[in-house]
């Protein structure tokens, strides 16, 4: 029975080849998509899972007071807040610290800019990642130890084989010889935690000041502990409460405690701060996840159309087979085999597909997915091909195998009741997700290109910034301070450049993460109060075209800006209530002496997901500093030469900068960037999903169209001998055209009209994300419209003329 089904299905593809190449066509592709997002789907959720303890293993936050009122988490924690649980509690197994530095590393005369990490000596008992060579087992127990990455190896090496070799760095003030003992290979693509070097966190002494290193009040690393098995991570936080009370005291001015996020949580949950951990939107898995099925979809809506509207050719068939004796159970299981049977063999030309298209979504995903043809994969992808056939099948065999063989047999009516309303239904829900992914598309479009223009209140056109190195900087203040004297020298050294337009210094940098943030607690009323503050020369606000609307900006030999002046902007002025700015003081009598000159217009110094926050721009960062009792910080905070180079100059202008910055810092090494490359970083998600997006939005479009025209080649077979009659009655061919076309038109608005409220959830959920963004307008839902119906009337226009101009004396010879 199996064997008679499988060669009447063969023999039935061979017959309709052209329906049944689309539908293997229209399957291959959702079930392709299908595929690479299961892959994605997968390596989100399983997201640290590698290593052993990862049921133990949790991040340590801290909860307080919010500007505005309410509680907000940080994920950057206090540097020794872990050893304090070790050495107060008996609950954990291991702990370690993670914070990262920038640092120049040396081997052989040669000098690099790198990203270091600082670990404690327990990192490696609570985390799995894979060696390639060397050990881990006692790595980090020595401060002159050093691990890592394959990567890192092969560039400095040019081997993995580096276990002995020596890396030299200098920290704080002292010259330090780190030995290699261990070679990490590529880090799993599913890891919260991502670096190149690791060391040991005894060095922290040499790179932060003492102070630093125990305060609570200045937060700039993460906190991780693995738990002894059998204790509750709960009553655990309940005993930190003890902790928080020995360290700030019972009578703080201000809520805070300390809590713990499990660690297989962190990728996931997007209410914490992001800190080192990778996060992301898990909104976007399950946007992504729906594009999938609504492409999948598709693909089982064109298999039901095309075998329902080919019914009619295989109506004999069905009613000799009854009339010989076959019941209806035997007929259904035959048509169901053949959808399975069709939908196993679009499979293999899924997965051809899913494997040229996986690159391309790695790129756009910012992922490094693999496809591997395990057996669990193999048998997943099986089930999900039948399964795709079996919903596609279903109502098809039962429409067909309801055929009255008495009917049938005598050339009556084919087809059971209700099948074309059916039929037009399943193509309007085609044409509902075809023209909801176009105006999605052009929605998201539209935002993106709001973010790229909109004046962001500067002008960072052929800005580059280059960083300068501070390698002997001990702790955040003496970074900066070191590093703005520095960076005067090689502005200094550029201002006679001609084809440097316009030269500034600033500590922070767009797109490269929150700017320095201070806060106090107003002892009268117990508000927290906020701010952001970057560090810059005179000429930092005229290199970016910044506007001042009050006050003026700092002058360049003026020791009293450089020692006691700053600059706000709008939003400052507003948080605090200044009426006079000019000549007021940050509202905390705990600042040192200081007084504002300048008012700057509000730039979005940050990304357009937020609000403008209060920000002071000053010469004296121990201004800053003094005003406040908390301290955080996201981004690399040493100071950067921002250059303007002039139109058509570049590649020389970069060439002579180089040789000035040796001239400066001699073997020191050089790295710069395009300011507007950082900025469009902000947006790369967003970016990401609006070309993802695209691309479903042609797939959809393409799915349905072949859907169309096959549909229209079978109608109008079907309606030929009536266009016929009309033509000999004397019917004009524009209005044959006309009648032919016109119920597409229709089910297009019907699905138009439909697809709006769906359209304008979707875009107003995903578009709340940003603070600042576009309004919703009909001119989108009327371009998707217009572009549905246009491809729809291309897709039958070649139908329709060719029946239209059919010779009526053929078609009704016959009658």
């Amino acid at each position: 029975m199996v064997k008679n089904y499988f060669k009447i299905a063969l023999r039935n593809f061979w017959k309709t080849r052209l329906t049944s190449l689309i539908n293997i066509g229209s399957l291959a592709i959702g079930i392709a998509c299908c595929i690479i997002i299961i892959l994605f789907v997968k390596n989100e959720w399983t997201f640290d899972q590698f290593h052993a303890k990862s049921e133990r293993l949790y991040r340590v936050y801290n909860r307080t007071e919010a500007p505005r009122g309410g509680m907000q988490n940080f994920t950057y924690t206090p540097f020794n807040v872990t050893r304090l649980m070790d050495a107060d509690y008996d609950d954990l197994e291991s702990f370690s610290t993670f914070s990262s530095f920038p640092q120049q590393v040396e081997y052989k005369d040669q000098n690099f800019a790198e990203t270091v990490n600082m670990v404690s000596k327990g990192f490696f008992k609570m985390f799995d990642f894979p060696v390639l060579t060397g050990s881990t087992k006692s790595a980090l127990e020595s401060p002159e130890d050093i691990v890592i990455t394959k990567d890192i190896a092969e560039k400095y090496f040019a081997t993995t084989g580096a276990v002995g070799e020596q890396l030299k760095m200098t920290l704080g003030e002292e010259d330090k010889i780190f030995t290699v003992v261990a070679v990490l290979d590529e880090l799993p693509s599913n890891s919260s935690l991502s670096f190149q070097f690791l060391i040991s966190d005894e060095n922290a002494k040499l790179v932060f000041p003492e102070p630093v290193i125990n305060t609570w009040h200045m937060i700039m690393g993460s906190n991780y502990v693995l738990f002894k098995e059998g204790v509750s991570p709960k009553d655990f936080e309940d005993k930190l409460v003890s902790l928080v009370d020995k360290v700030l005291g019972k009578d703080r001015d201000r809520p805070y405690s300390i809590h713990l996020q499990p660690m297989l949580d962190i990728h996931l949950n997007n209410d914490f701060p992001p800190a080192y951990a990778a996060v992301s939107d898990p909104k976007y898995t399950y946007i992504l996840s729906g594009i999938a099925a609504l492409i999948l979809i598709l693909g089982c809506v064109n298999f039901m159309i095309l075998s329902v509207g080919k019914s009619s050719a295989r109506a004999k068939e069905i009613g000799v087979r009854k009339a010989i004796g076959a019941s209806r159970s035997q007929l259904s299981k035959q048509l169901i085999s053949e959808g399975v049977l069709l939908a196993v063999l679009s499979l293999g030309v899924a997965l051809l597909l899913a494997r040229v298209a996986l690159p391309m979504f790695n790129e756009l995903a910012n992922n490094n997915l693999k496809m591997e043809l395990g057996i669990g994969n193999i048998m997943m992808f099986i089930g999900l091909s039948a399964l795709v056939g079996l919903v596609a099948s279903i109502y098809p065999a039962f429409i067909i195998s309801a055929f009255q063989p008495t009917k049938v047999l005598k050339g009556g009516a084919s087809s059971a009741g209700g099948k074309h309303y059916f039929k037009m239904a399943l193509v309007t829900g085609q044409f509902v997700l075809s023209i909801f992914l176009v105006s999605t598309t052009v929605l998201m479009q539209k935002q993106l290109n709001f973010l790229q223009t909109k004046n962001l209140g500067f002008d960072i056109d052929q800005v580059i910034s280059i960083p300068i190195n501070v390698p002997s900087a001990r702790g955040l203040r003496d970074q900066i301070a070191q590093g703005l004297d520095k960076a005067q020298l090689l502005k200094t050294k550029l201002a006679s450049n001609s084809n440097i337009m316009d030269l500034g210094v600033s500590s922070q940098n767009f797109g490269q993460g929150g700017w320095i943030q201070l806060g106090w607690t107003e002892p009268e009323t117990e508000n927290l109060r906020q701010f952001r503050m970057n560090a810059v020369d005179p000429g930092y606000i005229p290199s970016l075209k910044m506007e001042l609307i009050a006050g003026r900006n700092f002058e360049a030999d003026n020791e009293a800006d450089k020692r006691r002046s700053i600059i706000v902007n709008e939003a400052f002025v507003e948080e605090f209530g200044l009426d006079n700015p000019i000549g007021a003081k940050i509202p905390n009598s705990n600042a040192i002496d200081h007084e504002i000159i300048g008012v700057v217009k509000d730039f979005h110094f940050a990304s357009l997901h937020s609000k403008i926050e209060p920000l002071i721009l000053t010469q004296n960062i121990q201004i800053g500093f003094s005003a406040a009792n908390n301290i955080s910080l996201e981004a690399d905070p040493s100071p950067k030469v921002l250059a303007r180079i002039a139109p058509n100059s570049f590649d020389a202008t970069l060439e002579q900068i180089k040789s000035d910055w040796v001239k400066v810092y001699g073997d020191e090494p050089f790295d710069f960037n395009f300011i507007d490359a950082g900025l469009a970083r902000q947006y790369q998600a967003e970016q990401n999903l609006g070309k993802i997006v695209s691309a479903a939005t042609f797939l959809a479009l393409l799915i349905g169209s072949m859907g169309l025209f096959a549909l229209a080649t079978l109608t109008m077979n079907e309606r030929i001998k009536e266009i016929s009659v009309r033509k000999v009655l004397g019917a004009p061919m524009n209005n044959i055209i006309m009648l032919l076309s016109k119920s597409y038109v229709l089910i297009i608005v019907i699905a138009l009209i439909i697809s709006v409220p769906m359209t304008i959830y979707f875009a107003e959920s995903w578009m709340s994300e940003f603070e600042y963004r576009i309004g919703i307008g009909g001119d989108s839902f009327l371009l998707a419209g217009g572009a549905t119906l246009f491809i729809a009337i291309v897709t039958i226009s070649y139908q329709c003329l060719k029946v239209a101009r059919a010779n009526p004396a053929q078609t009704l010879s016959a009658e």
